[in-house]
């Protein structure tokens, strides 16, 4: 195996393990004595937002040193944390405020992981295999996904919690392990401080911008299917825990399907190409409101979560085939910023329409701004 093969499988261990860590946070939460409702959306917040928050600043940082060093120090942080959270579960004793500086720490983590593990891509593969490279690394993020809930609970059903720690402290080590071997590599990459930079990088290219603006739309509903496929199955449907369980798996089918087409994909990503996907995103969603039957939508969920992927994972190969090398880290951090930062404003919004509107309607609406949106888009776009 090719060192950029265990790479992937680094990186499919390390995204499942992160899932599991999260699991496994919000599980310990649920044993705090007196822990309300609120403070699980609250360890959720500090899980992901600071990802918002630094992830342009830590791509900028791994511009001006080995990417594959910050990478390993986002692992050994993971790893740290795992290992605290399996002695709190043996100790026996869970603060709040210990579960929510954790899970803050987890999120300053994945700010150093996410804008890294595709940019690195470029210092590991030829041009003309980095799409497929990236579309790779696009693919095990998804099937962590799948693969980290279903773990953690098996771990758990098993041994207890304390296992499923145990088990993401060894996903992260794994990963550290194999980083460490060649963390201090710089590629070759020339880099040039106080040179160009993301905005410069902007100005050049505007078909950057398009990028951004297709992610940033599209992001508001992809990353929140989840959210309304639960309030639809549950309030539109009647569906119970498993239909719930349904709806996940049919999201989570799809992003494989998505992910394993750009992989599959031979031409080199375009910015219609990720328009189009963006368009795709928000009409699949737009038309499962109307599915008359809990099977149909189901079968809407899956296309829901095919065209999500697919635009994010030709957004993020088109940025690192595009953007300059000196500053793909800065850029990535930007493109993940676009397509995560729908998560915390999406979110509110969904449930407030689905409460105010119900759960259909919202799909549609939000759905609908997302075509109008990225067909404006395609329609001011250059050449690709």
């Amino acid at each position: 195996m090719s060192w950029f093969g265990g790479y992937v499988l680094g990186t499919l261990g390390s995204g499942t393990g992160i899932w599991m860590l999260r699991l496994g946070q919000t599980l310990v939460l649920l044993q705090v004595p007196g822990a309300a409702g609120w403070t699980v959306g609250v360890l959720a917040a500090l899980q992901t937002v600071p990802v918002v928050l630094l992830a342009p600043l830590l791509g900028a940082v791994a511009d001006r040193v080995p990417r594959l060093a910050v990478l390993l120090a986002g692992q050994l942080v993971m790893a740290g944390v795992a290992v605290t959270e399996a002695v709190r579960v043996l100790a026996g004793t869970p603060v709040l405020a210990h579960s929510l500086v954790l899970a803050g720490v987890l999120g300053c983590a994945a700010a150093l992981d996410q804008p890294v593990r595709t940019s690195a891509v470029a210092d590991l593969v030829p041009a003309a295999r980095l799409p497929r490279g990236v579309g790779a690394v696009v693919l095990t993020t998804q099937l962590g996904r799948v693969l980290g809930p279903a773990a953690g609970a098996g771990l758990i059903a098993l041994r207890g919690t304390g296992a499923l720690f145990s088990g993401c402290a060894a996903l992260f080590a794994g990963f550290a392990a194999l980083l460490a071997t060649r963390a201090g590599r710089r590629a070759g990459r020339v880099v040039r401080p106080g040179g160009s930079s993301a905005r410069a990088a902007l100005r050049r290219d505007p078909q950057l911008l398009l990028v951004l603006w297709f992610v940033g739309w599209g992001g508001l509903v992809g990353p929140n299917l989840t959210t309304l496929a639960t309030l639809t199955v549950v309030e539109a449907f009647g569906g119970d825990a498993v239909a719930v369980s349904g709806g996940a798996l049919a999201l989570a089918v799809g992003a494989v399907g998505g992910a394993l087409w750009t992989t599959a994909a031979r031409r080199t990503p375009t910015t219609r190409a990720v328009g189009a996907g963006a368009v795709a995103c928000g009409l699949s969603a737009a038309v499962s409101g109307a599915a008359p039957t809990l099977p149909v939508y189901l079968g809407a969920l899956v296309l829901c979560g095919a065209t999500s992927v697919f635009m994010a994972s030709q957004g993020s190969a088109l940025v690192q085939v595009r953007v300059p090398d000196e500053v793909r880290g800065a850029v990535t951090g930007l493109f993940t910023v676009a397509l995560v930062a729908g998560v915390p404003l999406g979110a509110p919004l969904m449930g407030w329409g689905s409460d105010v509107l119900g759960p259909r309607a919202t799909a549609a609406l939000a759905g609908g701004a997302v075509v109008l949106a990225a067909a404006a888009g395609l329609l001011r776009r250059g050449r690709p």
